[in-house]
Parts: C-alpha cells; structure tokens; sequence
C-alpha cells in the first residue's frame, strides 16, 4: 500500500481547516449540529473525490440529521473550497459520520461509572466492619507470608480505625512472622462463639479454613477477600481480583490510605514481597508496585522485612535443602525438574513443613526449566507445590486434584504413590507444552 505523499497531506490538511471554518462560520442550516467538527479528510491524488469524516456531539438523530444538511449543502460548500483554495481541480464531496470521539466518549464515561460501581462496592466491607461488635479474620491451612500480612494488617486497620472486638484465628505461624504486631494475639484454636462477622483473606474456598471452618460458617456476615483464579465465591461479601498480585494487595485497596499505620503497613507489604517472591512474579503489576510504594511512604523499613522473612534460613533449612536439591531430577528433556523430602528427611535435619519455604522456588531457576514440582510428606498424605515459567498453567492442574492456586503458582494435597503422582503430574504437564 502506497504511503501518504507528504503534498497529499497537505492538501488534506488544507482541506479540514477550510470544511472546518465553512461548516462553523458559513452554513446556516438548523440541521447541523453546532457542535460539528471535520476529524479527518482523505482526498484522491487525482483531486476528484474527498471524503470528509464528521463527529457529532449529540444523539444518533442529531447526527443523521446533520449528514443530511451537509450533503444538501455540499455544491455550495464546494464552490467556497474552489474559491478559497488553489487546486487544479475541485474534489466531489462525501461525508461520513465518525463515531470515534462519541464511542470515546460512552466508554470514559463507563469506564467512570465501573470504577465508582467497584468503589461503592468495595466500602461494603467497611459498613460491615462498622456495623459489628466482634470480627474474627480467617485464613488458610498452613498460612504463608500473604496469608499472615493479610491477615495481620487487617487486624490492625480494625484495631487503630474501630472500637470492635477483633480475632486472627490461623494455624502457627513460621516464627519469622512473629515481628509483627499482632502476631502474639492469634487465636490458634476454634472458639466456640457466634461472631458478628467473618472475614477470610487468601483463601480460595472455605474448606482451606481447617479447623476453623464451623466459626467462620456460624458468624452472623461474612466477608471473602480473595486472589485466586479458583475461587468460587463465598460469603455476604465476595471481592477476588485474580489479576491482583496478593491477598494484601486486594485488602489495602479496600481501606483507607490515610489511616494505615506503619503496623498495618508492614504486615501489607510483607504479604506482597512474599506472594510476588520479592516482586519478580509474573502477577507483581505496575499497580503493585505504587501499592508497595504507597506503603512505604509510611515508614516500612524494606529491607529488614526482604532479608529477614524472605531470604534469612537457618542452618538447618539450608542442610534441607541441599539434600532436596541432591534428590532432584529432570524429565521431559529438562523442561520439567521434580523433587521431594520425606518424613525421615524432616526428622533428619531437624525441620519442619514451615522449613520447605524456598525450595520450589531454587529449584524452579534451573536452566532450562519450565515447570518445577516439589512434594512433601504430611502426614498419610503428601503436600504438592507447583511453579511454572511462562507456558504451563499450573493452577489448571492442582484444580484438576482439588487443589488450587494461580497460573503460574499452585498447590494440592493427596495421597497415594510419589513415583505414581509425579508421573501424572508430568503427563498433563506434557499436554500443554
């Protein structure tokens, strides 16, 4: 297709201003739209035809109506374009209705009215909160950097912004999290009470709430917050945004800014630098890093929190991993790398589940690999991690096990023979490489 000479595009340009100025200042036709204006003109190298865009500000009508006018109008607008500009010959006129500016303009304007639907949405969280006397906040099983931040940081907004009674109920949490405040008033038992209302964060279904999960159903409103892709929804009030990168990202865009404490703040910022592996997933947008900017303003100390519960092991979890990284190995030409640690491994080292933190992830840098599998015993049944590079959505194959998770991060639980599990692991791997 030829390019546009630059003599051609100064003949349009000349063309525009003038339709312009005559359609303005000329025509005194009460069809047309006062508010009319010429977006674009394409004329022919040959100077025979000109095709005029029109924008209309108004209605279909109005717009319709003022096609009509101008068509009318068109010989004596011509003769004005023959008088006012020199061209050897005088172009035949067709105008058209351009609807860009007015499509434009309907899609501000609901993109306006879906950010004030999500805003309204989103302060129904804070009206129950308001509205009730005790708040117990759930997350899941075996809880995580996310699941803790999230969960801590809520319970200080409630603490510092309102005169309700409020619990964390979760399981133990890794001793690295004991730092923040909050983290000694955690509920690690179910109660038997009726809340007034329930909030559970990072979890995907109301099963992972474990032991907690009769507390979380007798409360009088509940509340979901939520990232995961496969989550179904639960509670009086649902919110899950599984292009978020955290349960702690999810959370601060439901509470006020201005009346986040530095407490709060630490508890957010390290649920985000855990869920995204210190901002370097693929799910860590521009959007979370203004969060994680937005946090720090208000005095996070970065890199205590980066170096003390992300990277710092103790010696022993080092020795646990090396021996994971001994029994690794590779399937599928490389692309896939599977490892495991057993009961008498734990035993060995002396190390518990919270001690596999990282290991998924050291194994999931090797070169050449797409998708990493690290599996675990406990108890009768074994604890399964998945992680992926860029192809495998691995969220769709934990779901397949009644797990869940995100495309590139996700879990399950189940029983049976390790040799056995990891082969059909790698089998639906194969299916989507």
């Amino acid at each position: 297709m030829r390019k546009t000479s630059h003599k051609s595009q100064r003949i349009n340009g000349e063309v525009q201003k003038e339709l312009s100025r005559i359609i303005r200042m000329e025509l005194k036709d009460p069809r047309i739209n006062p508010m009319t204006s010429v977006t674009d003109v394409m004329v022919t190298q040959d100077l025979k035809y000109c095709k005029a865009y029109i924008s209309v500000l108004g209605d279909a009508e109005s717009g319709a109506e003022t096609l009509k006018g101008l068509e009318q109008a068109s010989g004596f607008i011509r003769r004005e374009l023959a008088r006012t500009i020199n061209l050897r010959n005088t172009p035949e006129l067709t105008f058209v209705l351009d609807t860009s500016i007015e499509y434009g303009n309907y899609m501000s304007k609901r993109i306006d009215e879906v950010i004030k639907e999500d805003q309204m949405k989103k302060s129904e969280l804070l009206n129950l909160i308001e509205d009730a006397k005790t708040i117990g906040i759930f997350g899941h099983i075996r809880p995580d950097g996310d699941c803790v931040g999230s969960c801590l940081g809520l319970y200080n907004y409630i603490q510092d912004n309102y005169d309700a009674e409020v619990t964390v109920y979760l399981e133990k949490i890794p001793d690295k999290f004991s730092f923040l405040k909050g983290a000694d008033a955690i509920c690690h038992e179910p109660e038997s009470r009726v809340l007034d209302l329930a909030i559970s964060l990072d979890c995907g279904d109301r099963d992972r709430h474990g032991s907690f999960y009769e507390l979380f159903g007798m409360a009088k409103k509940s509340a979901c917050l939520d990232h995961h892709r496969s989550n179904q929804g639960f509670g009086d009030y649902y919110y899950c945004d599984a292009d978020a990168s955290s349960a702690s990202e999810v959370l601060f865009r439901h509470i006020d800014p201005e009346n986040i404490s530095l407490a709060c703040a630490e508890c957010l910022y390290l649920g985000i630098v855990h869920d995204t592996g210190v901002f370097k997933y693929s799910a860590c947008t521009k959007d979370t890093m203004q969060v994680a900017g937005e946090l720090l303003a208000h005095g996070v100390d970065a890199q205590k929190i980066i170096d003390d519960t992300f990277y710092r092991v103790s010696y022993k979890q080092n020795l646990l991993m090396g021996q994971a990284m001994v029994n690794a190995k590779l399937a599928l030409s490389g692309q896939v790398v599977y490892t495991f640690v057993t009961k008498e491994m734990f035993d060995t080292f002396g190390c518990g589940k919270e001690e596999t933190d990282g290991i998924v992830d050291r194994i999931r840098v090797i070169d050449g690999v797409e998708v990493a599998i690290f599996v675990y015993q406990l108890g009768d049944a074994m604890k399964v991690s998945l992680r992926s590079i860029r192809k495998v959505n691995v969220s769709k194959i934990a779901v397949a096990y009644g797990g869940g998770g995100h495309i590139r991060a996700a879990g399950f639980e189940v029983t049976g023979d390790f040799d056995t599990v990891v082969a059909d692991i790698i089998k639906m791997i194969e299916e989507q490489l």
